[in-house]
């Protein structure tokens, strides 16, 4: 089950509502008061649950043996009606998130992510903190007066509506059945028309959060650069295009002549990815993450300039060809995909529907359908200093670490990027190998099984040599053209 609302819609006094919420809904209903029930009803049928709260989504979903299902949804459909919030529950639950949060304290991901949304826009939801705890749900809302209980309840009531929830359930039974069953059991869930929240119009990150850099000590001794660049909109109604992972897949190529290559040869980084960074109804970002050597923490302008010269080159020539390969690509592994845990299936569909008409549930994060010209000269016009806010990742900037994030500790500092920088990264500088990457000439289009006179019980021998021996066994019993290549070295 799939809901429109997320952690972006917290009160302002209460951060991690939403979270605390979502804990709250496993421990107890009207109709199953027992706080366990749930849990205890999936254990002993072979089954699991989970759930996650997102900037706008919350999100829950359970397996179960195929005999336990119909059991089940009664149970979970209760969630979604009439859950009790009991006090005792309340109490305690409201220290599991807290302890959830606690785990987080010492993880790079959580305070990095966290970090982002403290150095934004105030007046935009994606600066509020989504985990919570006992701070955010106890003693700030005591202080102010609030009961959280009732929040709980309130939230609930406004948001948990019907007509902004996507239910997906998947089973061995008859759609016919399927669908009695989802009329059996949700159909007293109340639709209240709630509206899906929207943000006035502003933005994440504002021209004061651009141009400028962030000088983060991490946990890890860690070096990273991460360059993020506000696209403006939410890219989501552009998902036949796909113009973001177009020009991703461009700048994170690692083929000959590529921006990776050419950095990976000077030895200033290990690896470069590029993609979607963040997103939500109205913002999105575009992210290109660097891991940078030892070396590379002082090359960081030759690394910019580099990067610059290698979005000039895109910007000056036609990316069709890769949008081609990319789409050829994105087709073949759709269709040989390998199969998916059903645990998954049923949330990620039940997102989707959040996103895509019902045509396009299945494909529309996989596929790509057009090419847009326009779009991806937009999205490159986007890869520009003045609209990129650039993150180093160092222990080694500790020293000069002035400012923390309040909720981690991270300790940071920041500076604008000057205009003679802005020079220094404009200056063309000796990276004349940069290129557009060669195109994949292995693509195949021949799909048939090859026959084999081997036993495909046993694998052969095709190599022998003193420096190493190859085996191989034809194995088509899955009907798939795919190869696996498992190398173990020695290294003496």
């Amino acid at each position: 089950m799939s809901i429109r609302v997320g952690f972006s819609s917290d009160p302002e006094e209460i951060p991690g509502l939403a979270h605390f919420l979502e804990h709250m809904l496993f421990l107890g209903t009207q109709k199953y008061p027992k706080e366990a029930e749930y849990s205890d009803w999936l254990a002993a049928r072979g089954g699991n649950s989970n759930a996650y709260t997102d900037f706008e989504e919350t999100n829950y979903f359970f397996s179960v043996a195929q005999d336990a299902l119909e059991g089940t949804l009664d149970r979970f459909s209760q969630f979604f009606i009439a859950p009790l919030f009991t006090p005792n529950a309340t109490d305690r639950e409201m220290h599991a998130v807290g302890s959830e949060h606690a785990k987080n304290l010492q993880s790079d991901n959580w305070r990095m992510n966290q970090l982002d949304r403290n150095q934004s826009n105030p007046l935009h939801p994606f600066h509020k903190f989504g985990t919570g705890n006992v701070t955010t749900l106890s003693t700030t809302p005591a202080s102010l007066g609030l009961n959280v209980r009732d929040q709980l309840l309130q939230f609930h009531e406004t948001y948990y509506s019907a007509n902004i929830m996507k239910l997906v359930i998947l089973g061995r039974e008859s759609l016919d059945e399927l669908s009695s069953w989802v009329e059996m059991y949700f159909s007293q869930v109340r639709n209240h028309n709630a509206s899906i929240p929207t943000f006035n119009g502003t933005h994440p990150l504002l021209p004061e959060h651009l141009q400028e850099q962030l000088f983060v000590v991490p946990i890890k001794d860690d070096f990273k650069l991460n360059l993020v660049f506000p696209l403006g909109k939410s890219m989501w109604p552009y998902y036949r295009s796909k113009p973001v992972d177009v020009v991703s897949y461009v700048l994170g190529h690692e083929g000959k002549g590529s921006l990776a290559a050419y950095l990976k040869q000077e030895g200033w980084i290990t690896t470069l990815d590029a993609g979607i960074y963040s997103q939500g109804t109205d913002y999105s970002f575009m992210g290109v993450v660097m891991v940078l050597t030892e070396q590379g923490t002082g090359k960081v302008d030759e690394i910019m300039s580099s990067f610059l010269q290698f979005v000039e080159l895109m910007k000056n020539s036609s990316l069709e060809e890769y949008y081609v390969e990319l789409k050829k690509t994105r087709d073949l592994n759709f269709k040989f995909h390998e199969k998916v845990e059903p645990f998954d299936v049923v949330s990620d569909l039940s997102t989707a529907l959040q996103i895509f008409p019902p045509k396009d549930v299945m494909t529309g994060s996989r596929l790509v359908w057009e090419w847009n010209e326009t779009l991806i000269a937009e999205v490159l016009f986007k890869l520009k200093v003045e609209n990129m806010r650039m993150v180093l990742v160092s222990k080694n900037f500790s020293a000069n670490a002035n400012l923390n994030e309040p909720i981690y500790g991270t300790e940071f500092f920041k500076l604008k990027i000057n205009e003679t920088q802005i020079e220094t990264w404009n200056r063309v500088n000796d990276a004349s190998s940069l290129a557009l990457p060669q195109l994949n000439p292995y693509l195949p289009t021949d799909f048939n099984l090859k026959n084999s006179t081997f036993n495909l019980t046993t694998p052969v021998q095709l190599v022998n040599v003193p420096s190493g021996k190859v085996w191989h066994q034809l194995d088509t019993s899955f009907e798939r053209p795919t190869a696996n290549w498992p190398v173990k070295l020695k290294i003496a």
